[in-house]
């Protein structure tokens, strides 16, 4: 006859393991019931004040830094881990139950709550031990019994949520303390954990080498500690583990504070979004098992902390409390999966016989000490600064500083999260997916054709929805992800294009609502645009290096990590500009041609635009050469670096070098454009430029030393700053006034979009077919062929002074085709300047 704690017993044998799944189950269900409407309590029901509320918030974590290594080492002291969680579930329960009679005392309710909680949160952990201990002898995995946790917790907040709304906060303590005595009736079907047994759990990354203690004799406290500081890996962790517990701690305490009073006090919301919650660590737990073990733990923690980006930057925007919950869904990303491959982590580490020890310090440090520092911290902004500290475009002191460093920061962030991956595509697909050289054409090519389609697609949802943050937020939290997502393709070349081409169409369309965002705060706060977008190319050119750096130690895999990174980075920058604010009065230019001048009524739309400018010549055969022109340089963003990788015997440090000479040769370039033009003109510029491209592409064609090449980036100013300046210039003052938008992006379409894509297709041919020196002397053929329509344009143009705008009412968008992805570049434009003197 077997009893329910015997090893043989069917019951906790089977393979469905139903007892550890109800045991979560209602357990999380019992905390639910009372943490996610405690501050809820704490503002209607005591009175209490925000900074009250968040030292009230602090205690659960305070005794959450004590109590699970106390009761952990006492149960491991005594040896009866059973005894010491069945005391702390009752004494715990017990406690918070009665708290609801001590509301007309601050003090009474600090005492209350710091005993309740220092007796209730061991609770976890003491169940975790109990779990992992009877897996390690029967099989299973962690997450699929740990997942039940979040349906109790969600089910538990949705029902009490109903309650409270109907019955009054009242009853989230009575249900709290039905539901956690009812998980003793299930706990006594586990088997308790017997020490001195060999078994142990086998980790998902078991470390190796690491200490054991003696199964028999059970180590201190002290020891334990001891033994596990020595693990390097461990400690590191663990500062992950608190730095990302600080963030979790403003989320579990005031987030549901926030929605409820964004929502009017409507209850019924705070138990809609832990249901969320809770639903989407289902998922998360049932897989995390084959993720980690697919992706290792690293990789799971950095998909962490990009949905803590995206939470966090949705909630600091919002202004409509139910519009938050499809971001609930990302809880299962941010807390689910990190603390199933954490846990494992670490428990790989515990010593025999301490288990409870080592996994109550974990618990310590994210749901104690980091908890409580967050939630200290949250409070005090909430009551000082309000739930959302962004500054609003109503007036100067709410904008930006005197200085504009927000634009210019988030310029050269944005220009970085492009380099880090940018650059480096070519690399990971020959040496990382073993795809051949026409393959790899192909795929560079993909950006070429997003962004065609993009920008534009995603202007438009922008305007139609009236909301130009929202959109933006949204493309560089989806390109991010997308564009991080792409190294796990490598095996298949239909789903790299697929995630190259998606990731391209969210993230491309960044650059161009960025620079919508700061020509709108430049108009209401004076500065030259210029000079902002400037760091664009100081941005880009360090981020290649640095991820040159970075892929030469770690490997080519690094790119898409830092990529993951800097994108989401440029969040934090962004919430600090005002956003675009439409419905304002639109301003035309004026002119003083007697062109047709663009009004807000009825600007010329694309067709209208399309039909003006094709009635010049002289325009449409300066778009010819700069599409001849730019297939050569297609040519060149796509394959040069790949063709120095190479021949340097697969140095990835070249190719930062590299892109670092380029950029930072656009500086000047641009810096003096308008002072260039004006004195030589249009067309000498242009041939300016064809010597520079016969340079540079005579030196790739010869060079047998990659290193050589490095001089010769210094006149990608030449070939890049001046002819696109001088095309933009051109070009512009043929623009209606009002429209001019839209005569650059046919500009950008034909440089970025046609003419690259066609520059890197004829490219990858010839450099699979032959090698990398027929690629060049082809690309060279461009040379005489742009030579020859720039002498047609010379016959055509008209030479006839045209009329700037004012400077002071101009600042000229010129939408640049950069080797990185930030198009426009601001070009102060001198008065009465004559574009084609010569």
């Amino acid at each position: 006859m077997t009893t329910p704690g015997s090893p043989s017993a069917k019951s906790w044998y089977d393979d469905m393991l139903w007892e550890t799944k109800l045991m979560y189950a209602l357990s999380s269900a019992g905390g639910s019931a009372m943490f996610n409407f405690l501050t809820v309590y704490y503002q209607h029901t005591a009175g209490f004040s925000k900074v009250q509320i968040g030292v009230l918030q602090t205690l659960p974590s305070l005794a959450a830094i004590v109590a699970p290594p106390f009761w952990g080492a006492i149960a491991d002291r005594i040896r009866d881990q059973r005894f010491v969680h069945v005391f702390c579930v009752v004494s715990g329960s017990f406690l918070w139950f009665i708290l609801q009679y001590f509301a007309w005392s601050y003090e009474w309710t600090i005492v209350v709550v710091m005993l309740a909680q220092f007796q209730r949160s061991p609770a976890s952990s003491l169940l975790d031990h109990a779990v992992l201990n009877m897996l390690a002898k029967v099989g299973g995995e962690y997450g699929k019994q740990r997942l039940f946790g979040a349906v109790g917790f969600g089910i538990g907040a949705y029902v009490t949520g109903l309650a409270v709304a109907v019955g009054g906060i009242y009853w989230a303590f009575g249900m709290s303390f039905t539901l956690c005595m009812s998980s003793l009736l299930v706990l006594r079907l586990i088997p308790p954990v017997r020490y001195g047994d060999d078994d142990g759990y086998t980790a998902l990354e078991p470390g190796e080498g690491k200490p054991k203690a003696d199964p028999v004799s059970t180590p201190s406290f002290l020891e334990n500690i001891r033994i596990v500081v020595k693990e390097l890996d461990v400690l590191v962790l663990l500062g992950v583990v608190f730095l990302m517990g600080l963030m979790y701690g403003v989320l579990s305490s005031f987030l549901t504070l926030n929605l409820y009073n964004l929502s009017g006090g409507d209850a019924k919301i705070v138990g809609v979004a832990i249901m969320c919650e809770t639903a989407s660590e289902l998922p998360a737990f049932f897989f995390s098992h084959q993720v980690i073990k697919k992706m290792g733990t690293v990789n799971v923690l950095l998909v962490s902390i990009a949905g803590y980006a995206l939470r966090i930057s949705y909630y600091a925007v919002m202004t409509d409390a139910w519009s938050a919950i499809p971001f609930e869904f990302l809880h299962g990303i941010t807390f689910g999966l990190a603390w199933a491959a954490v846990t494992q982590y670490v428990y790989s580490a515990t010593p025999k016989g301490c288990e409870g020890t080592v996994m109550g310090v974990l618990n310590a440090i994210q749901n104690g000490l980091a908890r409580a520092l967050g939630t200290l911290v949250g409070g005090f902004f909430y009551e000082n600064y309000g739930a959302r500290i962004i500054p609003t475009a109503s007036s100067q002191s709410a904008g930006c500083h005197k200085l504009l460093w927000e634009p210019k920061l988030l310029y050269a962030l944005n220009s970085a999260w492009g380099s880090t991956i940018g650059n480096y595509l070519a690399v990971y697909y020959q040496h990382a997916a073993g795809f051949s050289k026409m393959q790899i054409a192909l795929l560079q090519t993909l950006p070429s054709i997003a962004s065609i389609l993009g920008p534009p697609f995603w202007g438009a949802v922008a305007d139609h929805l009236r909301n130009q943050r929202v959109v933006h937020v949204f493309c560089i939290v989806s390109g991010t992800l997308l564009q991080f997502a792409t190294k796990y393709f490598y095996w298949s070349l239909g789903w790299t294009v697929i995630m190259v081409l998606l990731g391209q169409l969210q993230g491309g369309p960044a650059s161009s609502l960025l620079d919508h965002t700061v020509l709108n705060l430049i108009s209401k706060e004076g500065g030259e645009y210029g000079k902002q977008r400037l760091f664009g190319a100081v941005g880009w050119g360090l981020g290649t290096y640095l991820t040159g750096v970075v892929v030469s130690v770690g490997g080519i895999f690094w790119s898409f990590n830092l990529c993951l990174i800097m994108g989401f980075s440029t969040l934090l920058v962004l919430r600090l500009i005002p956003p675009v604010k439409y419905g304002e009065e639109y301003i035309a230019l004026e002119t003083d041609d007697g062109k047709e001048i663009g009004c807000s009524e009825h600007a010329p739309s694309f067709l209208e635009t399309v039909r003006l400018i094709s009635q010049k010549l002289d325009v449409l055969v300066l778009l010819g050469a700069v599409f001849i022109m730019g297939n050569m340089h297609g040519v060149f963003t796509s394959f040069l670096q790949l063709n120095l990788y190479n021949m340097s015997g697969d140095n990835a440090h070249i190719i930062g070098v590299a892109i670092m000479c380029e950029t930072s040769s656009e500086l000047p370039a641009f810096f003096f454009a308008d002072k260039i033009i004006k004195k030589i003109g249009t067309v000498n510029v242009l041939l300016v430029s064809l010597v520079g491209y016969s340079l540079r592409i005579s030196c790739y064609a010869l060079m047998s030393n990659a290193w050589s090449a490095i001089p010769f980036e210094f006149l990608h100013g030449v070939t890049f700053g001046l002819t696109w300046a001088a095309c933009t210039e051109y070009v512009f003052s043929a623009a209606p006034r009002g429209c001019e938008g839209t005569v650059m992006g046919v500009l950008s379409a034909v440089q970025n979009g046609l003419a690259r894509a066609s520059g890197t297709l004829i490219g990858g041919y010839f450099y699979e077919n032959y090698d990398a020196r027929m690629m060049w002397i082809v690309t060279g053929l461009g040379v005489p062929f742009s030579l020859a329509i720039v002498a047609l344009f010379a016959y055509l143009k008209e030479e006839e002074e045209i009329a700037a705008p004012n400077e002071e009412l101009l600042q000229e968008r010129a939408a640049l085709f950069s080797p990185h992805s930030g198009d426009p570049q601001g070009l102060k434009s001198p008065r009465q300047l004559t574009y084609d003197s010569i």
